[in-house]
């Protein structure tokens, strides 16, 4: 593994830490007020400075990360999961079944992230769990998609046909011959997504599509530190570096199992 890689490991690592241990971290509530320390710049008390409540952003940001990055996640992982079974059910069977799935999974491309957001939460309101549903909705066609395209190629190799040959069931094929020779770009491609999926969730919640006052998260935050930039930018400054840095970690990390997983780019 290359030294790009290992960057991101360290950086995807400590934020897994953080956000797991974000309530023994964080040296204050997210949601107490502190009226006597509004606006306090970073100090000895307060790490980050306070927000513009006497809210310690430290711990907001802690919190934030943690809303933020679970997000992500889970719904990189749902993705995952449902778009692996419909492209590999794709690209095996074919005909009407590949045909159904892949016109469903282009017309969901077709349509920016963003406004699969929007729509959900003018449907179901604006909620964390919707914006979790969006962010999933947007990312499985993206997983269909390269599944089938390895399927299509796998179900022609010879271990496939051997299968068939010996009377093994569809399923048996599908989950125990396919599934473990397409899965691993599968897996560097959840890995850069749960990049973006970051910055969809950001977006979002900095629409106040996401997660409602007060839970806090990296978007919100932003959102937030937009009306006082000039007398206390250390309110933009820390949320935006735990995303950039989210970001940049996951996406390391891609490129590290990229690298790793195709013996082409070693």
């Amino acid at each position: 593994m290359g030294p790009r890689a290992r960057v991101g490991v360290v950086i995807v690592a400590v934020t897994m830490v953080a956000v797991l241990l974000a309530p023994m971290l964080a040296p204050y509530n997210p949601d107490a007020l502190e009226f006597a320390s509004i606006l306090a710049p970073p100090g000895a008390s307060h790490l980050f400075g306070t927000d513009d409540l006497g809210r310690d952003v430290f711990s907001r940001v802690l919190f934030g990360a943690r809303a933020s990055f679970m997000v992500s996640l889970a719904s990189v992982f749902i993705a995952f999961l449902t778009g692996t079974m419909a492209g590999i059910a794709a690209g095996y069977y074919g005909g009407w079944i590949d045909e159904a799935l892949m016109a469903v999974a282009n017309a969901i491309l077709g349509f920016p992230g963003i406004l699969i957001g929007l729509a959900l939460a003018a449907t179901a309101g604006p909620r964390l769990e919707n914006a979790l549903i969006a962010i999933a909705i947007v990312d499985i066609p993206v997983f269909a998609r390269l599944a089938r395209s390895q399927a299509l190629v796998v179900r022609e190799l010879g271990y496939v046909m051997a299968d068939r040959a010996v009377g093994l069931g569809h399923f048996h094929i599908l989950t125990r011959t396919m599934t473990p020779n397409v899965v691993s770009p599968l897996i560097v491609q959840a890995s850069l997504l749960v990049a973006s999926a970051v910055i969809m969730e950001s977006y979002l919640s900095f629409l106040g599509l996401s997660a409602q006052p007060p839970t806090p998260t990296l978007g919100s935050m932003l959102r937030q530190a937009m009306g006082f930039l000039d007398q206390a930018p250390w309110l933009a400054w820390f949320p935006g570096v735990a995303i950039f840095l989210g970001v940049l970690g996951f996406n390391l990390l891609g490129d590290g199992l990229r690298d790793y997983l195709d013996p082409q780019q070693r």
